[in-house]
């Protein structure tokens, strides 16, 4: 016979009996996301996938179109593979939610942890190489793109100097790809750092919705800056026109962010990662291959791929679309079993993303340029010597300084 004195609580205690095992839930569910794997092997050897990929776009942009069509139009094809960039922003988006989403204390010694490993993971390193090219910058002069005009007045290479080293040059049309010309996409990321604790707030009260407002809202403030820029004629042109605004800032490329933090809190609601007969591996890298070709197909057999000549349908397939494509490759690699998860998770691949941070800073600039000029010119022998150089930079300086500087 069941027990009827359960059946004579009072409401104020039926109400406070859910709202305890509603809260256990809650607490039960937090905990259980704490409890997620936070390091995914085959996204740390995307990223080595992603570093090569911008090499090669930058090997075909210096490359020179022949008689041979197949040759030309393999070129044509290499000169889309600037998306490794979009791959990495979307991978920041995921990792960066994986980590913190349930991890988040609105307070300033969270904040204070929170910004200590993200300036212990990117900076020190950077700070280095950027002080290294400025010094072989007056050793070396050049005329190449990523160098100081020769009209540079001290005042202008000391303010340089400062937007570089605090990561904000990329705000600025004249010194964006000044330095370590790859380095302009850190200013990207550093606002997307500072900004994801308070979307991820926001999404506490589970309205996931709300994310898709947030790369609007960005581009609301980037329209917003241009106008007034504009009308301000500011020094090194900051905030140039809509177009620089689209390709180069967080206003414009904040939607690749906001689409790995929807995997990210999509995948938090699984009860498990490993998927069953799928096929998104190969959904997502045929459709980012097949995305590339439509776009080489679009641009044709021109002598060079001129980000400025793109159109705004190219921008939004390449901010707004390829990001779902990204995505799809992402879910694949870390729900299916395939030979290119194996492949990424080998401790070769391991240690290739893992220093894939420096490759990107270094292959193209002051020190591809010497290196191109005493050493040699072929890709090949570039790319093997890039990325052994790029090892031992990590293993013996980049990871013992994150190391100590990182917030236990």
């Amino acid at each position: 016979m069941p027990d009827l004195t359960y059946f004579a609580k009072s409401d104020k205690e039926t109400t406070d009996s859910h709202r305890r095992i509603g809260t256990q839930q809650r607490n039960n569910a937090t905990t259980q996301q704490r409890n997620k794997p936070l390091y995914f092997p085959s996204l740390t050897g995307i990223r080595a996938v992603a570093a090569y990929m911008v090499f090669f776009f930058h090997v075909a942009q210096a490359a020179t179109l022949g008689n041979d069509s197949a040759v030309n139009w393999l070129i044509v094809e290499a000169r889309q593979w600037h998306i490794g960039v979009g791959v990495f922003f979307v991978l920041s988006g995921f990792l960066i939610t994986t980590r913190y989403a349930h991890r988040i204390e609105p307070r300033w010694s969270w904040a204070k942890r929170y910004l200590q490993n993200r300036f212990a993971r990117i900076y020190p390193i950077f700070f280095l190489l950027t002080v290294a090219s400025f010094i072989l910058f007056t050793k070396w002069p050049t005329s190449a793109f990523y160098a100081w005009p020769a009209y540079y007045t001290s005042i202008h290479k000391a303010g340089a100097i400062f937007f570089n080293l605090t990561l904000t040059r990329a705000f600025f049309y004249d010194i964006h790809l000044l330095g370590l010309p790859t380095a302009w996409s850190l200013t990207v990321e550093e606002c997307f750092y500072i900004s994801a604790p308070f979307i991820l707030l926001s999404l506490r009260q589970g309205r996931l919705w709300k994310l898709a407002l947030y790369p609007l809202l960005a581009l609301f403030l980037g329209v917003g800056l241009v106008w007034l820029c504009g009308r301000l004629r500011l020094p090194y042109a900051p905030m140039k026109d809509l177009h620089f605004m689209f390709m180069f800032t967080y206003f414009g490329r904040c939607a690749e962010f906001v689409f790995g933090m929807a995997l990210a809190l999509w995948l938090q609601k699984q009860t498990g990662y490993q998927a069953k007969n799928t096929y998104y591996t190969v959904l997502g890298g045929v459709g980012i291959l097949v995305f590339t070709a439509i776009i080489a197909m679009q641009q044709g057999l021109a002598p060079l791929l001129n980000p400025e000549s793109w159109s705004y349908t190219q921008i939004f397939a390449n901010n707004f679309v390829l990001p779902g494509l990204v995505c799809l490759l992402f879910y694949g690699l870390l729900t299916e079993q395939s030979a290119f998860r194996r492949l990424l998770e080998t401790k070769l691949f391991d240690l290739l993303g893992k220093s894939s941070y420096i490759f990107y800073l270094i292959h193209l600039g002051i020190f591809d340029t010497l290196f191109v000029n005493y050493v040699s010119a072929n890709s090949w022998v570039r790319l093997v010597a890039y990325t052994l150089a790029s090892i031992a930079l990590y293993k013996y300086i980049e990871s013992p300084i994150h190391k100590k500087l990182r917030s236990k």
